[in-house]
């Protein structure tokens, strides 16, 4: 009996044969692209790690500020780790493009070579196989770097550049205009000494552990490790290293000063205690003066009285005698008017006398006798009249003399008293006043006792003061004293990111140059198996809608061989090997074609090659891959449709027999107001609510695959508009020594590296410190704190941060955590940066008032390249842009497609299914007169709405899966935080599409209801 079940089967598959192998076509379709993407991941997977082994992959790298010395490096190997050197310098290929040279490496990373072979002399090199390839460069070419030519002897790929970035922070491989090349020791030395490299040369080291040294042990190893600074040649270097070490120097000094500042306030200190202690002393003899500074006082207050009264008793006399002045010399005045006039009158009386005695003389010579003797006895007495008035006319010529000078002295005299009567008021004013002030002095006297008391109380307490600021004078001098002594290690700390060696500590984990083809198809791989699966499970549902449909036609058949004692495991087997049938034959068909021929798994490696820079990779097929494509697909039909059949053939024989169905849902639907069609068309969709289910299922799995691709269009679009939309600047300067001014036209800012991790992944976030004029960032008010930070659009979608959030970052080495407070997030996409005022920046990590290490400027700056790690322009930005683009343009066109097919060809066969179950029915209308337009309206019109709505539904739960899965699984690897959101129009656009695709298959299946004729009804009757 099985065996006749099972040519039944075969029969089946005869008779739907189209339906079966659209369906075939579409599992073959599936199973191939997922076996393509899964078998070309499972290669990269394992080739690079057995490639890893091959080349000796680094189990990390490390870069230096100069090169390690002999007995340096043997401190490391000699423990058992292997290191060599990575030196490298970019080098102008031309305007356009870079290449970057390394020497051959001998024990690390090595060169896998697909061409040709490594360079035999010095004039040979070998070339990285992507820039090669894009720039078509061949074995025998010639390569130019300033006056140097060499020939290309082979083209190959490290292990090290896996993923071709020119910086470690960015995301978008640029192959067309960067490369490397590799060269022989003494070329390489040769062509950096023509001094024509872009940047200064790079000190970078691979090392190999080799169980010997954790990566803790190597890192703490090179941070003791410290540079000489004469093993340097490097003008620029020196003359940066002599900016740092006259800070140096000037701290130094400072603390020398301060040293001898402690001791001289030490001192003074000690001097300050001695001389309060002697003013202590001081105020305790005027205090204990003050007693008999009171009495004076008071005794003082007492003559100045006496003085008043002296004084007033002194002006009053003075006026007196003023007075009395006056009248004397008003009578000097008439005294010697006087003595004048007597003395006048005496000398003419006298006058008169000399006459008579000379009369009286001539009269006695007279020779008259008489008159001679009369004369005689009168010249006598006249003679001595005339002798004695002699005296008197002297003594009143005295007189008169001496009146004149008593009226001059009474003048005097007057005058006097009268300037003594003119200032006895002022006298008297001030003797008035100096009581006056005598007694305020008093008064003051007792103020100026109390307040020596105070002061004397307050001088022991500045003693005591003294004291203690003595002990603690002479103890902060002893203390900078030790300072003084631990200045160099003091100094050491302070200048430990210029003394240390060690720059960089990165393992190959969280390089994203290594193993990154590996990282990005192991999304593919686990992407593939769900997918693989889900379509597997909505195909053998959709058989498992037809299979149910035949079960139904053949009731009374599976009755009779029910009641023939056949098992329903028998009859479940029987028709569960058709949906087993399909997909096993379908599963090694896709599969088949995929490992065998060039479209399937060497297509999809062919993504990789052409993206990544990979050595030659054989395809590997896996058993893994072989069971997936061959076991899962049937193993799957086989469970979903036994869970559905099993439930369908739980009827009893007689049920069976008679052909006894359930009530037919939406009978009892009865809406009042609609139309009898309307209401047909209804109950119809309820009738076939399950064959619905498929399409809408069928609907939600395509349209998945169909916003996956819409995703990654929207994402690059995106990546490329907003790359060169959102960058401002022209041209950023990346210092390695940088200038102590910025160049003119520049604007500073100070870029800090940190790591963070998500999604299983760590990325390189970028701290800019940068000036509040700087016009290339739309940052907003820079906050004036620096435990707040503004971030970028891209930090704040990839990390899933909103403002107030706080954002840690670890710094490159890991050895420091840091907390911030998200203030603003920005519009700018194009880079993981976030952003804080420059001088906070230099606050934070302890940098100089004037240090940066980036300039922006919007033109190029005459910069010397020997002080420069890096130059980025806005034209390599807009080169690189695109790159995304035009990468995963062919899997967008290919995923598109293939999810408008599965859409199609479900919808297509399941509604073709519905109207074939209700053909009976379709036939039994046409008799009963309804017209095909009013047929096709109640059996096919319908699904217009369901197929409507389920898509209002499906499109916005498509979206948010995808948005959901989009970035934490699919582009999880990308350094990039973009939120694909789509435009309102193109969500109509999907919504469009879906109703034009059922429109044409309505179109199609409008045939198939004008072949049902009413002799339908006469094959169906009892």
């Amino acid at each position: 009996m099985g065996w006749i079940l099972f040519k039944r089967a075969v029969r089946d598959l005869k008779a739907g044969w189209a339906r079966y192998i659209a369906l075939s076509l579409l599992i073959i379709f599936s199973i191939f692209i997922v076996t393509s993407l899964m078998g070309a991941a499972a290669t990269v997977i394992d080739y690079t790690e057995l490639r890893d082994r091959e080349l000796c992959r680094e189990d990390g790298e490390f870069s230096v500020f100069v090169p390690l010395r002999d007995e340096e490096l043997s401190k490391i190997t000699s423990r058992g780790v292997t290191v060599e050197k990575m030196f490298y310098a970019d080098y102008p290929l031309n305007d356009q493009q870079v290449l970057r040279v390394f020497q051959v490496r001998e024990n690390i990373n090595r060169i896998s070579i697909i061409e040709g072979a490594l360079p035999a002399n010095d004039g040979e090199a070998v070339i990285e196989r992507r820039f090669s390839e894009v720039n078509g460069v061949h074995l025998g070419d010639k390569v130019r770097l300033g006056s140097k030519e060499f020939t290309v002897s082979g083209i190959g790929a490290v292990p090290d550049y896996n993923n071709l970035l020119k910086k470690v922070s960015d995301s978008v491989i640029d192959s067309k205009s960067f490369g490397l090349l590799f060269l022989t020791s003494k070329a390489y030395e040769e062509l950096y000494s023509t001094g024509i490299s872009l940047s200064s040369e790079e000190y970078y080291y691979a090392y190999l552990l080799n169980g010997a040294m954790t990566e803790e042990e190597l890192k703490n190893t090179l941070e003791d490790i410290e540079f000489d600074v004469d093993d340097i040649d490097d003008e620029y270097f020196k003359e940066y290293w002599k900016r740092l070490t006259k800070k140096k120097d000037d701290l130094l000094d400072g603390i020398k000063e301060l040293k001898d500042g402690a001791g001289e306030l030490a001192d003074g200190a000690e001097d300050l205690y001695d001389g309060t202690g002697e003013f202590k002393d001081g105020m305790k003899k005027l205090k204990d003066s003050v007693p008999d500074l009171k009495d004076g006082i008071k005794e003082l207050d007492n003559g100045a009285a006496e003085l008043e009264k002296g004084v007033k008793a002194y002006t009053d006399g003075v006026g007196k005698a003023a007075s009395g002045a006056s009248k004397i010399k008003d009578g000097a005045s008439q005294l010697a008017d006087g003595t004048k006039s007597l003395n006048d009158g005496a000398k003419q009386y006298g006058s008169a006398v000399d006459q008579y005695a000379q009369g009286a003389a001539a009269m006695a010579n007279s020779e008259d006798p008489y008159v001679a003797g009369v004369a005689a006895g009168l010249a006598g007495p006249a003679k001595d009249l005339s002798d004695g008035f002699s005296g008197i006319k002297n003594g009143a010529s005295g007189v008169d003399s001496g009146a004149k000078s008593l009226k001059s002295g009474a003048n005097e005299l007057y005058n006097g008293l009268k300037k003594i009567k003119d200032n006895s008021n002022a006298l008297r004013n001030g003797a008035t006043a100096l009581h006056k002030g005598t007694s305020e002095l008093k008064k003051g006297a007792d103020e100026f006792s109390k307040g020596v008391d105070e002061l004397y109380d307050g001088s022991d307490e500045l003693n005591k003061g003294a004291k203690d600021l003595a002990k603690g004078a002479r103890d902060l001098s002893d203390g900078v004293n030790e300072l003084s002594d631990e200045a160099n290690e003091l100094v050491d700390d302070v200048f430990d990111i210029k003394t240390s060696n060690l720059m960089m500590f990165m393992n190959h984990v969280d390089n994203p140059r290594i193993d990154t083809a590996a990282d990005d198809v192991q999304i593919n791989y686990s992407a593939s198996i769900i997918f693989g699966i889900l379509l597997v499970v909505l195909f053998a549902y959709v058989i498992s809608v037809f299979i149910v449909h035949t079960i139904d036609q053949e009731s009374s058949v599976i009755g009779a061989l029910y009641s023939m004692g056949v098992k329903r495991r028998t009859l479940t087997l029987s028709y569960v090997a058709v949906p087993v049938i399909v997909t096993f034959v379908s599963g090694v068909i896709g599969t088949l074609i995929a490992v065998l021929t060039p479209a399937g798994i060497e297509a999809q490696l062919a993504d990789s090659l052409n993206y990544y820079s990979m050595p030659v990779i054989e395809v590997e097929i896996t058993p893994f891959i072989l069971i997936y494509g061959l076991v899962v697909p049937p193993v799957t039909a086989f469970i979903v449709n036994v869970l559905v059949i099993r439930k369908r053939l739980k009827k009893t024989p007689l049920a069976l027999l008679r052909n006894e169905k359930k009530a037919v849902r939406g009978k009892e639907l009865n809406i009042k107001g609609l139309k009898f069609i309307n209401l047909f068309r209804i109950r119809q969709m309820l009738r076939e609510i399950r064959a619905g289910l498929a399409v809408i299922l069928g609907l939600f799995m395509s349209l998945l695959v169909a916003f996956m691709s819409l995703n990654t269009y929207v994402y690059c679009g995106k990546v490329k508009d907003y790359y060169v939309s959102q960058t401002k600047y022209e041209y950023m300067y990346n210092y390695k020594y940088p200038t102590e001014e910025v160049p003119e036209g520049g604007y500073e800012a100070i870029a800090q590296g940190f790591k963070k991790e998500i999604y299983g992944y760590t990325f390189d976030v970028t701290l800019m410190g940068i000036t509040k004029d700087n016009p290339f960032f739309d940052t907003g008010d820079l906050p004036d704190n620096d435990s707040d930070i503004v971030l970028s659009s891209a930090v704040a979608i990839k990390y899933n941060l909103s403002v107030g959030d706080v954002f840690t970052l670890k710094d490159t080495n890991g050895g420091r955590l840091y907390a911030f407070r998200v203030s603003n997030i920005f519009d700018y996409s194009a880079s993981m940066m976030v952003f804080m005022d420059i001088d906070r920046a230099r606050d934070m990590f302890g940098l100089a008032d004037d240090y940066y290490n980036v300039v922006f400027s919007d033109h190029a700056l005459d910069i010397d390249s020997g002080r420069l790690y890096s130059t980025v322009s806005k034209s390599e930005i807009q080169k690189s842009a695109g790159i995304y683009s035009d990468m995963m343009g062919p899997m967008i066109i290919t995923m598109s497609t293939g999810s408008a097919v599965i859409f199609v060809v479900v919808m297509y066969l399941m509604i073709k299914m519905m109207i074939d179950r209700s053909s009976f029915n379709i036939s039994l209308m046409k008799i009963f007169g309804f017209r095909r337009r009013e047929v096709r309206k109640m059996y096919l019109d319908g699904n217009f709405y369901m197929v409507a709505i389920g898509a209002l539904i499906v499109i916005p739960l498509c979206k948010m899966i995808m948005d959901y899965v989009y970035p934490r699984y699919l582009v999880s690897n990308v350094g990039v935080g973009i939120r694909p959101d789509y435009p309102p129009e193109m969500y109509v656009a999907i919504f469009g599409v879906i109703i034009g695709l059922y429109l044409i298959i309505n179109l199609a299946l409008t045939n198939r209801i004008r072949k049902i004729t009413p002799a339908e009804v006469l094959k169906n009757r009892e």
